[in-house]
């Protein structure tokens, strides 16, 4: 089932995802690097850069097994047969292609809706005081 799991996460996108977060994360350090925030600067910035790099894509393998053994404990093996098919096909392509903005998009109308509702909950609380 592990094979089977693997396929559908490449199918939906993880491969991409885990680029685009380690893209962010090398970025990061990079700035880091730059400025100095909270970190020593390298004498070699591009060679800690690049060891930086290799860390992320030598862990990946990690991420995928703790991924797919979340899987694989809440899906059954026909759950994945179904999650494959749905996501080789035209729609699941889209889906993967559009996921991450549309996962960005979501995190943002999150954080705006709490915000709002905080500041509405403290005008609120504020006028019982």
């Amino acid at each position: 089932m592990r094979e089977k799991v693997i396929r559908f996460m490449q199918l939906s996108g993880f491969d991409k995802m885990f680029e685009e977060r380690a893209r962010g994360l090398v970025d990061q350090f990079r700035t880091g690097f730059e400025r100095g925030f909270g970190m020593s600067i390298p004498e070699k910035p591009a060679e800690a850069l690049a060891v930086v790099e290799r860390a992320f894509q030598n862990r990946r393998s990690a991420l995928v097994d703790a991924i797919a053994k979340l899987y694989e404990n809440q899906l059954t093996e026909a759950d994945i047969d179904a999650l494959i098919a749905f996501h080789a096909g035209p729609v699941g392509q889209k889906i993967a292609a559009i996921g991450p903005a549309i996962g960005m998009a979501l995190v943002e109308a999150t954080e705006a809706w709490e915000g709002e509702t905080i500041r509405s909950v403290e005008g609120d609380l504020a006028r019982l005081l």
